[in-house]
């Protein structure tokens, strides 16, 4: 706390009015500072995919009920959602997370909720709303559909088809979510011969869940809602589900 107490009251305020991050930076560990969506953020890529798959994980083998899954949710999600918000209303509790995470954020998100937030808020509505491995499925399609189409959207994304969105981006992602909708289709044993269909279509779900996140939406919302929302009705129309 030493290091938090030192820094210029001065520096805060110049960098407030200034650039809102910039007087936040010499608060960050290790020279690491918050980056935009044009950077590809390794380390934030591995949180973002661990830290869903993990969830997944814990929603397929520790909880087997759904009211099971959302008392874990309200107990663990629920105090972190809370402290998100209320960091963006408490300075000395924001310069505090700011320093612990910095190598995880963006610049937008030192004032504002980070991306977590919009993805506790949809896993719960697929998790309350949705069967298991429909809300499954519809997280992981976020987990590797979404960094998909940013690595590739920020690499190769030349085509323009959506305001900062790419034709890249959009078809990395269509690729990825097409594939985790056919292992999923196949590992649960759905009997269907239209199985490359429903895939076909659980896909595109997923890819219109990423174009559609434009502000004030975010992708992390939108995907695993999206897709829950259109692959549940296409499951029980085409499919023994």
């Amino acid at each position: 706390m030493r290091f938090l107490h030192s820094f210029q009251a001065q520096t805060l305020r110049e960098g407030f009015k200034n650039k809102p991050w910039a007087g936040l930076i010499p608060l960050l560990p290790f020279s690491v500072k918050p980056t935009t969506k044009k950077d590809i953020q390794w380390m934030r890529k591995f949180w973002h995919v661990g830290m869903i798959v993990v969830i997944c994980y814990l929603y397929a083998k520790v909880f087997p009920t759904r009211q099971g899954a959302l008392l874990a949710w309200l107990v663990l999600g629920g105090p972190f959602l809370l402290l998100d918000i209320l960091r963006t209303k408490i300075r000395p509790l924001n310069v505090l997370i700011i320093s612990l995470f910095s190598p995880l954020m963006r610049k937008k998100e030192l004032f504002s909720p980070s991306s977590t937030t919009p993805f506790l808020l949809s896993s719960f509505i697929v998790m309350a709303f949705f069967p298991k491995p429909i809300a499954i499925v519809s997280m992981l399609c976020l987990a590797f559909g979404d960094v998909a189409a940013c690595m590739i959207g920020l690499r190769f994304g030349k085509d323009k088809i959506f305001q900062n969105k790419s034709l890249q981006g959009s078809l990395a992602c269509f690729v990825v979510c097409f594939l985790v909708m056919l292992a999923f289709l196949i590992a649960h044993q759905v009997s269907s011969n239209t199985l490359a269909v429903i895939a076909l279509i659980g896909g595109m779900a997923a890819t219109l869940g990423e174009l559609i996140a434009v502000k004030p939406l975010d992708d992390n919302f939108t995907i695993p809602v999206v897709t829950a929302s259109i692959l549940y009705p296409t499951l029980l129309l085409l499919s023994n589900f």
